[in-house]
């Protein structure tokens, strides 16, 4: 158990931190706010917590941030411990924005359907739960749909992070027919849910593959070629994907040149971003105009940071100047698929498409801010509780900060996959784009 003492030392701890680095901490909520909310936070802590509950407390600080690039994660020892031992729910869930859903069974038994809806866990309203982890999760400005990609994916992780490690979930459940059902499920460990999805699960491939992050298909028959970036992370395609970035992107399009094709659909849906530099290259294949990525970068001007007004100021950053396109770069009609995964990096390389009027969006908004973002974190660790928080230094302005409304890029054509597109594996924001383009050659 934790004292209010040493939950208020860390308390004090992060805001000096925050107020030593985060050039974005008063970008959404004026430093009264901010202050209102530390001050509160500081006087009303229990006399005594776990770490779970003062983890529950302290991560809610990203509701007043409203920073995607501000995260708060249980200690390592923690987390640790758990994953080695305890159990977590297993179930891969879905919410669209006011239910939520099975969308896989990682239980021994599959007693719950994928495509029922999820009514409670353990007596707590299935949108109860989602609203208290969403408090506490990393999002910007009024932008939640980055931390709604993150739940639909890594629900039982934050579940737990949350509400703790109950060995079993009384889960109450509404089936397609209109059946209210209730079933009590053990809680298992994360080896036993990896076995069991693959044992109910054949057919998906789960994890990451070799050559699977930088991926093209070439339709001949529409001469349309699609490109998928999973990652803008050189290190993790290199580790993981054992691909280069710059290598496997110039033979892609010199593939898609020889091809013919006259569309392209670039997928940057689920990437959560990566280098600039790395955007710069593939939008240097894209663009048929000279373009920029970022117009500023800012940081913490410690020497004035009391005074808010004059608290970040300008400095040096990669990506400020203007690029020029390849001469060999695709002219064909470009469309693109978005969702609230396609974040920081992925976020400036569509803000720079959309700025440009180079091709069309299809999909859900995306993660982030299409106007201003941090990024270039600090890693600290709270002293008592050991949370691990992440801070960033930098502010990115990308473009018309002025115009920053708290929201990324909204399509202008929004499709959203329901639940049984999702439980049959059904994409249909690219089977949306592949009938744009065929109505498009049908003219």
């Amino acid at each position: 158990m934790l004292s209010a003492s040493q939950v208020r030392e860390d308390v004090a701890f992060l805001r000096a931190g925050l107020e030593k680095w985060h050039p974005n901490l008063y970008l959404y909520s004026g430093k009264t706010e901010v202050d209102t909310f530390f001050d509160r936070l500081y006087r009303t802590l229990p006399e005594t917590m776990t770490e779970r509950e003062a983890y529950g407390l302290i991560a809610t600080a990203g509701s007043v941030i409203r920073d995607g690039h501000t995260l708060f994660f249980p200690s390592e020892a923690s987390t640790g411990y758990h994953n080695m031992h305890d159990g977590f729910f297993p179930f891969k869930t879905w919410w669209n924005g006011k239910s939520l859903y099975v969308a896989l069974n990682y239980s021994k038994t599959q007693v719950i359907p994928d495509g029922a809806e999820i009514i409670s866990i353990n007596g707590v309203a299935a949108a109860g739960i989602m609203d208290f982890c969403l408090k506490g999760m990393m999002h910007d400005g009024e932008n939640r749909s980055y931390p709604v990609w993150v739940l639909n994916n890594w629900f039982m992780e934050y579940y737990s992070y949350f509400y703790g490690h109950p060995d079993s979930f009384a889960i109450t459940y509404l089936l397609p027919d209109g059946t209210i059902d209730s079933k009590t499920v053990k809680a298992l460990t994360k080896q036993e849910i990896f076995a069991n999805r693959e044992k109910n699960y054949p057919h998906i491939k789960f994890g990451r593959k070799e050559k699977d992050g930088l991926l093209l298909e070439i339709n001949k028959e529409l001469k349309t070629s699609i490109l998928t970036i999973k990652d803008f992370h050189n290190d993790i395609l290199k580790k993981e994907y054992k691909q280069n970035f710059k290598k496997t992107i110039n033979r892609y399009f010199n593939l898609i040149g020889k091809s013919g094709s006259e569309y392209l659909i670039l997928d940057i849906r689920d990437n959560q971003g990566g280098a600039v530099r790395y955007g710069k290259i593939l939008l240097s294949h894209l663009m048929n105009t000279p373009f920029r990525l970022v117009e500023a970068y800012y940081k913490v001007n410690r020497s004035a940071a009391a005074d808010p007004g004059k608290r970040i100021k300008k400095c040096n950053g990669p990506a400020t100047r203007t690029f020029r396109p390849r001469s060999d770069a695709f002219r064909g009609k470009l469309y693109i698929l978005v969702n609230g995964g396609s974040f920081s990096n992925s976020g400036i390389v569509a803000s720079a498409l959309e700025h440009y009027g180079r091709g069309v969006f299809i999909g859900e908004e995306t993660g982030g801010n299409k106007h201003v973002l941090c990024g270039s974190v600090k890693y600290i660790k709270l002293p008592n509780t050991g949370i691990n928080v992440e801070i960033p230094t930098l502010r990115f302005v990308i473009r018309d900060q002025q115009k920053n409304m708290g929201h990324g890029l909204i399509p202008e054509h929004l499709v959203r996959p329901d639940i049984e597109d999702i439980i049959q594996n059904k994409d249909v924001v690219k089977e949306y784009a592949l009938g744009l383009i065929r109505a498009d050659k049908g003219r």
